[in-house]
């Protein structure tokens, strides 16, 4: 009997020992999309872009492209790069949006297939970052991309909310519309010269630039001062010169940038397309661009 009784205290003793040092399982919580969403969002508005994109980055990874909290969180990292300026990141990521959902139906969104939608936001926001960095051309061509969209919208892509689908498409390409007059009336045409760049080290000849602007406005208005390439080179220290370099009775504004500036910051090819802009003395925008070839030995002018 005493040794039955031993065995069980040790038998005790052993669980009691295992209970102890054995590790308590914590429920892990729950992967939260939704949630995470919503904290991102807020984070926004409180200027915490680095850990609202952390958020949006862990919410894209858990989810796909068919989950609404996919493209909000997509969609929202796009607007946290424009807020910072940092437009061609935001424009890769709007871009990335309409190649995902160019033609699709899905997600459904409270009863609607808001493939289509989610695609005219993207080519929207697209023309939006295009007309802050001043590329008016670029501006007025997705603008036309997202006409072309709502003249061939299928009947079970419209929002189901749409009483009238041909007069909602109408509203929203009049919209469009008026949108692209107003980019024309700021889109200069641009001539550099010399057409072939070359970018041997040891050249630092000037880069000819010849701006022309068109709905009436005055290049003898063009703040000199304001004028860039690519966003960054500003007019070299070379006098600026009002004419008529192409003979079209249209008066056009030469000025001068530094060869060695613009290679510096220019991707090489075979062809390149170099934006200028600038603003005139009231503050009104414009720019245009041009297409060069770099080249990359001597030989070039």
């Amino acid at each position: 009997m005493l040794r039955e009784r031993r065995k069980k205290g040790i038998a005790f003793s052993f669980c009691l020992i295992v209970l102890l040092v054995s590790p308590v399982a914590v429920p892990t919580a729950l992967a939260d999309p939704e949630a995470d969403y919503h904290t991102a969002r807020e984070l926004v508005k409180g200027k915490k872009y680095d850990q609202a994109l952390a958020l949006c980055d862990k919410v894209i990874k858990e989810l796909t492209w068919e989950d609404e909290f996919y493209f909000r969180a997509f969609y929202t990292k796009g607007k946290i790069y424009e807020i910072q300026k940092k437009y061609n990141i935001s424009m890769t990521l709007w871009q990335g949006l309409i190649d995902q959902y160019s033609g699709k139906v899905r997600p459904i969104i409270d009863g609607r297939p808001f493939g289509f939608i989610l695609e005219g936001q993207a080519r929207a926001k697209l023309a939006q970052c295009f007309k802050k960095m001043g590329d008016f051309e670029k501006v007025i061509a997705e603008l036309e991309k997202l006409n072309q969209l709502c003249d061939n919208v299928p009947s079970e892509r419209m929002p189901t909310s749409v009483e009238d689908p041909a007069a909602w498409i109408q509203k929203n390409k009049a919209s469009n519309q008026k949108a692209i007059e107003e980019a024309k009336k700021s889109l200069a045409v641009i001539d550099i010269v010399p057409p072939i760049i070359s970018v041997s080290d040891n050249v630092d000849a000037a880069i000819v630039c010849y701006i022309e602007l068109s709905n009436g406005l005055n290049v003898a208005d063009v703040d000199v001062s304001s004028i860039r390439l690519e966003g960054t080179v500003p007019v070299g220290t070379s006098s600026t010169e009002i004419g008529d370099y192409d003979h079209d009775n249209i008066a056009d504004l030469t000025v001068r940038f530094s060869r060695t500036s613009v290679v510096e910051i220019v991707e090489l090819g075979d062809q390149v397309r170099l934006l200028v802009t600038g603003a005139l003395s009231n503050g009104k925008r414009f720019g245009g661009a041009d297409t060069v070839i770099l080249e990359t030995t001597r030989g070039g002018c």
